[in-house]
């Protein structure tokens, strides 16, 4: 990690913080500095399980995820986090122990909940704090874990200054004992647990330095008299109020209703209904706009979607030119006279679902809402004006009644030159919510984020690296196979019964030299990853999966294949088949550490993804080839052999070295040896060794991994040597001169160093 405070921006410090440490994140900052941007390169990048909830229907949506309650089945109750709260019938308040007593999920949702790293929650501002620890409660009980959240990061995204959370009095009644207020930060668990406040300072919407001096005196609870009187001069009169051009920012629905009515009335031309299509599940309280969307040649609209190929943007304010019935198409143009032609368009009701092959969480469409991505625009609601940009607005914001939503209304327009007072504004509402203000007056400062990144790195690190390098999996893997045993063993060999039967001693042979490794790893992860120490770890966690693989997987597989070969019980091929399936879990952060490790050195955690995808694959497809190559060791004339695979039989012959052939594929494809080598994340030597290994089966030429010139200036240069010279001596005096390999597979072409030979020797010189 990089040490100087000032190279990482608050951004880079989100990121590191997301991809290398199990640190909850609070991140925020002012309108248009770049947040929800933040948000999705995160997600693009991050190799963890993550969700993204919000606390609405219509925040879900435009996030990309789903609802808070819709995701952990939640029912909407009032939440008091005092066990000893007694709750009266029918009062839809819950506390923990009723919570936790009353929840039923399903196997599939449980396993969603278990494999969550990484809990996204987007505007959190209108989350309050006793829904947070209603999440903690449910994700503690169904993933057994004793830790706030049940162990699961969260990275909770918003600006308390905008909109906060809604409590009816009579909630407000219940929790007031429990909050000093209802936002987020006063959750009992999130104090708890910690967490780090982030505020991205840079911002992209404003320029006008003026303007931007309004806005962070707004934020700061600070307004120089000066400010109050220029924003008294730019009230205008509603008769006074431009035409065309601006849109009206209100803070009740029916008074946008109201305009958008009575500027459509006005329009001589004849009124169409774009009616909206729905498919699957969409929630109502989600739709994104009206099922019937009424409007007329010349009315005024928003653009509501970001469609960059079709040139328009949510925000982007135009006029209607025509609407085609027959093709169904709106032609329109915007406020600096473009022309645009638009369609319907889809907006999805994503649900998260667990991938068993991948042992992801993936999303997948549970609902589509298909309409015309524009609304009436001569006004808006403050609400759903969040997230836009306007360059022409008249604020009407003199009815507010919440903190934050005059700043959050001004802060939709680009500069003072585009904004008009509907109304006069009072000290009362340019004042931030006093609890908010203090919360925001004690955000750590740069040295103190640094510090609690880099211990928070070494503690992810080295919790994720203890677990990769625990054996203990392979005891219980004998348990459960220990008792199959009897059925199975007129099947199988005598090597594949030895191989099961001493999958403990196994396991404590893999575990003592993962002891003897673990005190040098921990020290190097203590102070400051070097290339040595990465590429030692990447040799260890080969070393460990090649053992892994021939003294667990393969036996393990043989056992599945036999099971269903010879028709066994149900119950026996059950067992046997989940046993199979739980060997890519187990083995997994064998693959994912080299890779998290590399991008942690490096500085660099968009590595992480691309490297241990390309590698959990490639890992994949060596499980595979193994598993097909099993086939079951004795057969009978009355039982045919099944499929392996569903529509594959099990090969006669064993498809062994998948590794090599892996590598071959990429060196035919031009990769060089460093490229395979970074790509693989292996070690040189080793892909070395996997050359050598092709040359010698005859997969690769010997002139397609050296060049027939340089073969023979090998030859020249060691028959200075004497014939006992040994091998080791050769490579000595040849230095950098030639590489190893290269002098390997010059002499093994004129038969003086037998295959064999050269494989040990790479090999021993790679585990060195």
């Amino acid at each position: 990690m990089k040490t100087d405070t000032q190279s990482l921006s608050p951004a880079d410090q989100v990121r590191a913080l997301v991809h290398f440490s199990q640190q909850h994140v609070f991140l925020t900052g002012r309108a248009g500095t770049g947040k929800t941007t933040l948000l999705r390169a995160i997600c693009e990048e991050t190799a963890k399980n993550y969700a993204i909830v919000a606390p609405t229907g219509v925040a879900a949506i435009q996030a990309g995820g789903a609802t808070i309650h819709s995701f952990l089945r939640m029912h909407p109750h009032t939440f008091v986090p005092d066990p000893a709260y007694q709750s009266r019938p029918n009062h839809q308040v819950e506390n923990p122990y009723s919570l936790s007593r009353s929840m039923k999920l399903s196997k599939d949702r449980i396993k969603i909940l278990r494999s969550l790293e990484l809990l996204i929650i987007d505007e959190i501002s209108m989350v309050r704090a006793d829904l947070l620890d209603a999440m903690d409660t449910v994700l503690r009980k169904f993933r057994e874990s004793p830790l706030p959240f049940g162990g699961v990061q969260l990275l909770m995204v918003g600006d308390l200054l905008q909109l906060p959370p809604v409590v009816k009095d009579d909630e407000a009644r219940v929790l007031s004992p429990y909050y000093p207020s209802f936002f987020f930060f006063e959750s009992w668990a999130i104090r708890k647990a910690g967490y780090l406040s982030i505020e991205l300072q840079t911002v992209y919407r404003q320029n006008d330095p003026e303007f931007l001096s309004l806005l962070n005196g707004i934020r700061a609870g600070r307004i120089q008299p000066s400010w109050l009187e220029k924003l008294d001069k730019m009230v205008l009169p509603r008769e006074d109020w431009p035409d065309e051009g601006y849109i009206v920012l209100t803070t009740h629905v029916h008074q946008a209703d109201r305009i958008n009515a009575e500027k459509l009335q006005k329009l001589q031309s004849k009124p169409f209904v774009l009616k909206a299509s729905i498919e699957g599940e969409f929630p109502a309280g989600a739709y994104p706009n009206d099922v019937e969307l009424v409007l007329k040649e010349g009315a005024q609209v928003m653009f509501i979607r970001n469609n960059w190929e079709a040139g328009y943007f949510n925000g982007k304010i135009g006029w209607v030119d025509a609407w085609d019935e027959e093709n169904q198409m709106l032609s329109i143009t915007s406020e600096n006279g473009e022309h645009f032609t638009v369609f319907r368009e889809e907006w999805q009701n994503n649900r998260y679902v667990y991938d068993n092959n991948s042992q992801k969480l993936k999303q997948e469409t549970a609902g589509s809402f298909f309409q015309f991505p524009v609304r009436l625009a001569w006004a808006i609601t403050i609400h759903k004006s969040q997230g836009l940009t306007f360059s022409r607005a008249v604020v009407d914001a003199g009815a507010a009644f919440a903190s934050g939503q005059v700043y959050v209304a001004l802060s939709r327009c680009r500069s003072l030159d585009g904004l008009i007072l509907g109304s006069p504004l009072n000290e009362s509402q340019l004042f931030p919510n006093l609890q908010v203000q203090a919360f925001m007056e004690h955000f750590p400062e740069p040295s103190t984020i640094l510090e609690k990144l880099h211990a928070g790195q070494r503690q992810y690190l080295q919790n994720l690296a203890s677990k990769a390098l625990s054996f203990n999996w392979i005891r219980e893997f004998h348990f459960s196979v220990a008792p199959l045993l009897p059925s199975f063993f007129v099947s199988l060999s005598n090597d594949t019964q030895e191989q099961l039967k001493s999958l403990s001693s196994t396991s404590a042979a893999l575990q003592k030299v993962s002891d003897t490794y673990w005190p040098v790893l921990k020290q190097s992860i203590s102070q400051g990853l070097s290339q040595e120490s990465v590429e030692r770890l990447q040799g260890a966690c080969h070393y460990f999966l090649e053992q892994l693989y021939e003294k667990v997987v393969k036996p393990v597989f043989q056992l599945a294949a036999t099971a269903e070969a010879l028709g066994m019980k149900a119950k026996l091929r059950q067992d046997t088949e989940q046993l199979r399936k739980a060997i890519p879990y187990h083995l997994k952060p064998l693959v994912y550490l080299p890779c998290l490790f590399r991008a942690a050195l490096n500085d660099d955690p968009s590595g992480i993804k691309p490297a241990f995808e390309f590698q959990w694959q490639q890992h994949l497809r060596e499980l595979e080839h193994l598993y097909n190559s099993v086939s079951p060791e004795k057969e009978t004339s009355s039982s045919p052999l099944p499929p392996l695979r569903k529509g594959k039989r099990a090969s006669n012959k064993p498809k062994k070295g998948a590794t090599v052939l892996i590598t071959t594929d990429l060196f035919r494809e031009g990769k060089s040896i460093d490229d395979i080598a970074k790509l693989r994340q292996l070690t040189v030597g080793t892909i070395q060794h996997h050359l050598v290994k092709a040359v010698e089966k005859e997969i690769l030429s010997l002139e397609q991994v050296v060049d027939e010139g340089r073969v023979q200036e090998i030859i020249e240069f060691t028959e200075e040597f004497p014939p006992e010279a040994k091998m080791g001596e050769i490579i000595q005096a040849a230095g950098s001169r030639f590489a190893p390999y290269e002098i390997r597979l010059a002499l093994w072409s004129r038969g003086k160093a037998n295959a064999e030979d050269i494989i040990q020797e790479v090999s021993g010189a790679q585990e060195a």
